[in-house]
């Protein structure tokens, strides 16, 4: 008996179901890995903010600018709109003690650390109060937060968390709850950070 082969056609047809079984399922690994990426991020954020909290309490430190305690006077209120880059923070420790050693940055990370992915960053209600060595009558601990592209640009920085000593946050004026709204193009998460220093997490 003569055995029946597979015509051009039929071949032609799996390869077909087989093309498009593969760019479904590239598809949606693409998605599994940009909403990963995007929770690790909005996690490692809300972490770092509340772990700041902590070291603010153990600090103890007024947040001076210049002389100026924040907390007691209005601060100029940053928006960042659709800023793109790699998302880093820095966290700073200032005391206008000289034996404390002035301005000393505590940590530096990426949001991620093995990804250097791009988000889009849109923040309102923070204030913006830059951190700059050298200055006299800094004291306090803040989070810098900005981009750099992909590891290797200089860093840009979008705004600061300054933190009192109670934990609280040293936001502007009547502008509560600061918002940062992280955006990697397929996926959205807002953390929400209220001036008693509750950090809350939402996905959009």
């Amino acid at each position: 008996m003569r055995k029946r082969a597979f015509t051009l056609i039929e071949i032609m047809v799996v390869c077909t179901i087989l093309a498009l079984l593969a760019t479904l399922l590239a598809g949606a690994y693409s998605r599994y890995r940009a909403n990963l990426n995007m929770v690790q991020a909005s996690a490692r954020l809300t972490a770092e903010i509340t772990n700041t909290q902590q070291l603010a309490r153990s600090a103890g430190q007024v947040q001076m600018r210049g002389g100026i305690e924040l907390a007691a006077n209005p601060l100029t209120a940053a928006t960042v709109n659709n800023v793109q880059g790699t998302a880093k923070l820095r966290i700073y420790q200032c005391s206008n003690d000289p034996l404390a050693g002035g301005l000393r940055q505590v940590k530096q990370a990426y949001l991620l650390d093995d990804t250097l992915i791009k988000l889009k960053i849109t923040a309102t209600n923070l204030p913006d109060v830059p951190v700059v060595s050298g200055i006299a009558g800094d004291s306090g601990l803040v989070i810098e937060f900005g981009v750099d592209q992909g590891g290797t640009g200089a860093f840009q920085r979008l705004f600061t968390i300054p933190f009192n000593p109670d934990g609280t946050v040293a936001l502007p004026l009547d502008t509560e709850p600061a918002r940062i709204t992280l955006d990697n193009g397929v996926y959205k998460r807002q953390i929400e950070i209220s001036r008693v220093g509750k950090v809350k997490e939402l996905r959009l």
